[in-house]
């Protein structure tokens, strides 16, 4: 695509993580080659926090990201930025054999927390957005990266009105709200 788009907070989060790649590496060959698609056949593209890399060297014909050698890097350090490895090997039963041309390339912005966790745990999307149901503002999913820490949770969404109320810890002013892209949302407070 010659126009590609990300959300502003995945695409502020994509720039940090591409210029820490470059930084670490000197490698300035990283191109988003896919991203925000309105109405595709791909629900994830449709989010706008879901992108596909590409390497351009200037010395030879582009392809798809893969972590290997020098690339590796960027795989690695994902989560720090709050990205995962949209469809993880091993996790075949959640997605269709129409994605194993962009396996490697494809990520998709969830946020550090939620990223640090899923990494930590081997685990994808999916079987994140079950686990965090038995979460509540009363017991929290306790998260740690780096030096900073989270709390994260799940409010079902009120499907008997256009808005849900969610409650929040009396000494957090500072949290996320992400919809789940089913039946409720995910807050993720900074603790």
């Amino acid at each position: 695509d010659w126009e590609v788009g990300l959300d502003r907070v995945a695409a502020l989060a994509m720039d940090s993580w591409f210029e820490a790649f470059y930084q670490e590496t000197r490698i300035h060959d990283l191109r988003m080659i896919s991203g925000y698609k309105p109405e595709c056949d791909d629900h994830d593209f449709e989010t706008g926090r879901t992108l596909t890399v590409g390497i351009f060297p200037e010395t030879g014909s582009s392809y798809a990201y893969k972590p290997e050698g020098e690339y590796a890097w960027l795989a690695e350090h994902a989560a720090e930025y709050g990205f995962i490895l949209r469809y993880p090997e091993g996790k075949d039963d959640y997605f269709d054999d129409t994605i194993t041309d962009r396996r490697t390339a494809t990520f998709r912005y969830v946020g550090i927390a939620a990223a640090s966790y899923m990494t930590k745990r081997n685990i994808c999307l999916e079987e994140f957005l079950q686990e965090i149901r038995q979460y509540s503002v009363s017991n929290m999913l306790i998260v740690t990266s780096g030096t900073k820490s989270y709390g994260m949770y799940y409010v079902p969404a009120d499907m008997n009105s256009e808005t849900t109320s969610f409650p929040v810890p009396s000494n957090q002013s500072s949290y996320d709200i992400s919809g789940n892209n089913m039946d409720g949302f995910i807050v993720t407070v900074y603790q």
